[in-house]
């Protein structure tokens, strides 16, 4: 079930490094992933799903569906707030260009003592425009870094997600709203066993759409960009293999 082609499938320990992306060579994410999107079996994209877990699909397919309905009431308020038209956003999202990551953060019994500088993933922003994250709190969990760069634990409510504004939504506003660095911890000898499981919906729009800067208020004017591309170079930066 290794990943392959349109990127579904089973991602191994040392396949990524997020922090690549921010020029930082550290050493690989101490994490598995099956990576998973709202493709149609006859796809080269198509999800591949294990035989042997027969209720994954249907438990994994409901919870696609659900999310997708969150992501776009999401962009919805998100453009009411920057005084657009309700639509502004969501006439861009793409479920075909979105997709979901089942992170396994393996115990520190498992792996072993990290690397210096290793984490379970390294420090980055989020690549798209708008992250729906559900996830376990834990000693070696989600820090997000401050305007003054210092790290600090992310606020954890139970039963709630945690919602993440990407580079592209970022680009739109013109760091009105900004993609916040995060990393997540390497597993803690305060909990040796500990092991955790997150569920991270990259919600994506168009891959042709042309990101630029609205007139909302922000600061900064980035250079317009298409989605695609630059999800591509992104990508291709925390590949290990390449």
């Amino acid at each position: 079930y290794a990943v392959r082609g349109g990127g579904r499938g089973w991602s191994p320990p040392g396949a990524e490094a997020n922090s690549y992306a921010t020029g930082d060579a550290s050493p690989p994410d101490l994490k598995e992933s099956f990576k998973l999107g709202y493709h149609a079996d006859d796809s080269p994209m198509a999800n591949r799903w294990p035989t042997e877990v027969p209720g994954l699909r249907p438990a994994t397919e409901i919870y696609l569906a659900e999310v997708w309905k969150v992501a776009i009431d999401c962009f919805e308020l998100f453009s009411v707030a920057l005084g657009l038209t309700p639509d502004a956003l969501t006439r861009h999202a793409s479920a075909e260009a979105s997709s979901l990551n089942v992170n396994w953060y393996p115990s520190l019994d498992a792996v072993g003592p990290p690397q210096h500088g290793q984490f379970r993933i390294g420090a980055h922003s989020d690549f798209g425009a708008l992250t729906l994250l559900d996830r376990q709190a834990g000693y070696g969990g989600l820090q997000l870094q401050t305007l003054d760069g210092d790290w600090i634990d992310a606020p954890f409510v139970d039963g709630s997600m945690t919602v993440n504004v990407g580079d592209l939504l970022a680009r739109w506003t013109g760091d009105r709203w900004r993609s916040t660095m995060h990393r997540v911890l390497p597993p803690s000898p305060e909990d040796a066993g500990e092991e955790l499981l997150s569920l991270v919906s990259f919600c994506g729009v168009d891959p042709g759409a042309l990101i630029e800067t609205l007139d909302v208020g922000g600061p900064r004017t980035y250079e317009p960009v298409l989605a695609g591309d630059y999800i591509l170079e992104k990508l291709a930066a925390i590949d290990t293999a390449d």
